[in-house]
Order: structure tokens, then sequence, then C-alpha cells
């Protein structure tokens, strides 16, 4: 498990004093998340933004800004918890694809950079034995659907520039490579949603490779 910074005693005491109350309001338990799970990501997280101590009042103050529920539910598909990715891609699934088509501006190019987005949110890849996933990060000071666009915007940023040629930026590289990356993406991103035991009615998010 990686280290996290050491909670201090003012944070530890408004988590505990308000934790039954943000429990209700985030309805972290339908997500899979356990009340002392909950209470450790309100402490990592207030800890993160008041990092040197703060004058008594300020962490309780902090922690009911924070947008709860949606931080409860990017936590548990974090964790790998179906029943919150379920309620993750119906709640996001379109919004997301309307974002990345308004990034794309191209039907197929928009799918394909959504869906290659979802495996990450998921968390395919692991360090020091832990799931990695893109949504670990969010912290609820802000809605989880800014915050994906976000995301999604520097997931193009990024794709862009793994397509330009070497030394003459702004110059793109042959479609035909592009293209096979992308399809080898979503069909790394199928893969990974079979294994991992979605739906079947959700994996149409992970498109099937083109003939």
């Amino acid at each position: 498990m990686r280290a996290t910074k050491s909670i201090s005693a003012e944070v530890q005491s408004a988590v505990s004093e308000l934790l039954a109350e943000l429990q209700a309001k985030s309805g972290c338990e339908k997500y899979g998340v356990t009340p002392e799970a909950f209470a450790e990501i309100l402490g990592v997280v207030a800890t993160k933004y008041l990092p040197n101590g703060s004058q008594q009042g300020k962490p309780a103050s902090f922690l009911l800004t924070l947008r709860v529920e949606e931080l409860a539910l990017a936590r548990a598909c974090a964790a790998g918890h179906n029943t919150a990715w379920e309620i993750f891609l119906t709640r996001y699934r379109e919004k997301l694809y309307q974002s990345a088509l308004r990034i794309a501006r191209e039907d197929s190019a928009a799918r394909e950079l959504a869906d290659n987005l979802y495996a990450e949110l998921y968390g395919m890849n692991t360090r020091d034995d832990e799931r990695v996933s893109k949504l670990a990060s969010f912290t609820g000071r802000g809605s989880l659907e800014g915050w994906l666009r976000t995301v999604l915007a520097q997931e193009f940023v990024n794709r862009y520039r793994r397509t330009e040629t070497p030394g003459e930026p702004g110059r793109r590289r042959g479609r035909r490579g592009a293209v096979r990356r992308t399809r080898a993406g979503a069909d790394r991103s199928r893969r990974f949603a079979a294994g991992i035991g979605l739906p079947t009615r959700l994996l149409r998010v992970f498109p099937a490779k083109s003939a």
C-alpha cells in the first residue's frame, strides 16, 4: 500500500464529527464503500488541501463543501466495485461521449477516445499490486462530470502528441498507424471489460474491432 500523509488530529476530529452526516449524504454503502473506508477517503482528501494544520473549524467547513456522493461513486469505481461501475456508466457514458465528440469533432474518433478512457478510469494497470485508476484522483472538490471532461481533454491532447511526427510538431503520422493503435486500444478495453465480468449490456461501450 502506498504511503499517505499523516492525518492531523484536527482533520480526524472533523471527520469523526461529520461522518454520519456525510456518509448518509454520500450513499457510500450502496456503492460498496464501508463507513471506515469512506472516513479514510475524507481524511486523505482534507489532508491534501489542508496540509499544514488549520485553525479550529476549518477542516469541518472544508469537508462540508465536498461533493460526497460523487466522491463515493468515483472511489468505489476505482476500487473495482462493479455495482458502482454500472451506475457510473449509466450516469456518465452518454455525457462522456458527447464531450468526446465536441473535442474530436468526428463520431468514430470520439467513440474511440471515450471508449479507451473507460479502461483507464476502471483501472487496467497495477502498481505495487494495487489497481491504478484515474478515478482515484477525484477529490470531490468540483463536479465529477467537469472532472471527467478535463481528463478526456487531456487524453485527447496526449493521443494527438503520440501521433505527431517526431521533430515535426503539428505534422501527423500516417492515419493507418493511428487507426491500428486506436483499434488495438479498443480491443484491449473489450478484453478487459469481459475479463472483469461487466454485464453484457455494458460491453457496447467497448466497440468490437471493425472488419
